[in-house]
């Protein structure tokens, strides 16, 4: 689902995957999905349906396959696709027909999934495509289903590293220079953040940082961790 605006995001992440820029392939999973996905086991059906919402090098896929009966993914780049089928094809519980591109219409059925991770991707957005994502995951999810999802905070180096274009909304400069064009999706704060999610229950929410005395490099992202009604 992505207009005009996001089509220079898709150029950029196909780049980096067939070309193996920075980013392209992260041995392990994040720590802090790691960590909220344990803390909220006991609300996820672990015997359904998951989807890694925007799968990347597919590190998080490797560790939520491990703990879901089935996974499934969606991505923009196709380079991304083929490495992540390669990294999970080890697994007796995957099945590379789960794994696809986003398309620019309905991707899965309404009410599919009991989990959907969207974690580091939903920011690279405009305002109305942003919208439009977080609607459809919610038509995604079961009743009850469990949706973990991040978004930066304007501390977070792809802002501080961009010019806005837009009212929260910016477009990353030559310092990152395998992201340069990228558009990415900041809310003004907690509540700004929390207004996207009016469809679902909060659970848990809050923020990470991690930042360096020494490099430019510093992340800041809110987490949500909410239910579908």
């Amino acid at each position: 689902m992505m207009t005009s605006e996001c089509d220079k995001n898709a150029e950029n992440w196909e780049a980096i995957y067939r070309q193996k820029k920075a980013g392209n392939y992260l041995i392990y999973p994040s720590e802090h999905l790691v960590s909220l996905f344990f803390q909220n086991k006991a609300a996820i059906t672990l015997s359904g349906k998951c989807l890694d919402f925007g799968f990347g090098s597919a590190n998080n896929s490797e560790f939520l396959i491990q703990q879901m009966q089935e996974l499934y993914g969606i991505e923009i780049a196709e380079s991304s696709l083929i490495s992540a089928k390669n990294r999970l094809a080890k697994y007796t519980n995957f099945n590379p027909e789960n794994f696809k591109l986003i398309a620019k219409e309905h991707d899965f059925n309404h009410n599919f999934f009991d989990l959907i991770v969207a974690w580091q991707m939903l920011y690279y957005n405009d305002m109305a495509n942003l919208e439009l994502t977080i609607a459809k995951l919610a038509d995604y999810l079961k009743p009850g289903g469990i949706l973990i999802c991040t978004l930066i905070t304007n501390n977070d180096v792809k802002v501080r590293h961009a010019n806005r274009v837009a009212a929260d909304t910016y477009e990353i400069d030559h310092r990152i220079p395998h992201q340069e064009g990228c558009k990415v999706f900041s809310p003004k704060n907690k509540d700004d953040f929390l207004a996207l999610f009016q469809a679902f229950n909060v659970i848990d929410v809050g923020y990470y940082e991690r930042t360096s005395f020494l490099a430019e490099n510093s992340t800041s992202e809110y987490y949500l961790i909410a239910k579908k009604p």
